[in-house]
C-alpha cells in the first residue's frame, strides 16, 4: 500500500509540479511581431482616416462624389517620424471650387482634428492638383493696388509733373529767364575796342 501511495504520491506530486509550471510565453514573439506590423497598419489607419474625411468634408460642402479624390503618399522624415503628404485631386467643377479652396480646406482640418488632434503633427503637407482644363472663358485674376493716401496723393500732385509735361516749375522758370538775359546781354554787348584796326583784304 505505501509503495501504491508512492506511486500515486509521485504521480500526484509530479502533476502538481507540471501544472504550477508556467504556460510557454509568447510575449516575445508577440511583441516583436506587433512592433513589425505597427508602422504599416498605422499607415493603413491614417490613409484611411484622410479618405474617410475627405468624402464626409464633401458632403457637409455639398460637392459631387466625383468632383475630388484623395492621393496619400506614406513617408518618413529624415528623423524617423511617419506621416504622410496629402493631395487633392479635382478632377470636376474647377470654375467653382477655385474660389471655395481654403474654405473647404479648413473644413477638412476642422473634420480630421475632430477624429486625432495630432493630426497636423502626420499630415505634413496638403496639396491641390485640377485635372480638368482651364474655361476658356475664366478671366485672369487682377490684382488691384491700394489707392494711395489723400496726402500721399497731393504730395504726388506736387513733385512729380504728368507725363508729357515739359513746362518747368515756377523756380525753374525764374532761373531760366534770368539765365537768357544774361545770354541775351552778352550777345548784344558791343566788342570791345583793341586799338588795332581790322585788316582789309586786297
Amino acid at each position: 500500500m505505501s509503495l501504491i501511495k508512492k506511486i500515486f504520491g509521485a504521480g500526484s506530486g509530479s502533476g502538481s509540479s507540471e501544472s504550477k509550471l508556467p504556460p510557454p510565453s509568447t510575449t516575445d514573439s508577440d511583441s516583436t511581431a506587433n512592433e513589425r506590423e505597427t508602422p504599416h497598419m498605422r499607415a493603413v489607419a491614417r490613409r484611411e482616416l484622410v479618405h474617410m474625411i475627405l468624402r464626409e468634408t464633401m458632403r457637409k460642402h455639398a460637392i459631387p462624389k466625383d468632383w475630388i479624390t484623395a492621393r496619400v503618399l506614406s513617408v518618413e522624415s529624415r528623423a524617423r517620424k511617419a506621416g504622410v503628404h496629402v493631395q487633392f485631386i479635382v478632377h470636376k467643377g474647377d470654375d467653382q471650387l477655385m474660389s471655395y479652396v481654403h474654405q473647404f480646406q479648413e473644413g477638412f482640418w476642422q473634420e480630421v482634428e475632430k477624429m486625432d488632434k495630432t493630426a497636423r503633427q502626420w499630415i505634413f503637407s496638403l496639396a491641390w492638383q485640377f485635372d480638368g482644363k482651364a474655361s476658356p472663358d475664366a478671366r485672369p485674376i487682377q490684382v488691384e493696388a491700394p489707392a494711395p493716401s489723400l496726402a500721399a496723393q497731393a504730395e504726388m500732385d506736387d513733385t512729380m509733373p504728368e507725363a508729357g509735361d515739359t513746362i518747368p516749375h515756377d523756380e525753374d522758370a525764374v532761373d531760366l529767364e534770368s539765365d537768357l538775359a544774361a545770354l541775351y546781354a552778352v550777345m548784344n554787348a558791343p566788342a570791345p575796342d583793341t586799338g588795332t584796326p581790322p585788316a582789309q583784304g586786297r
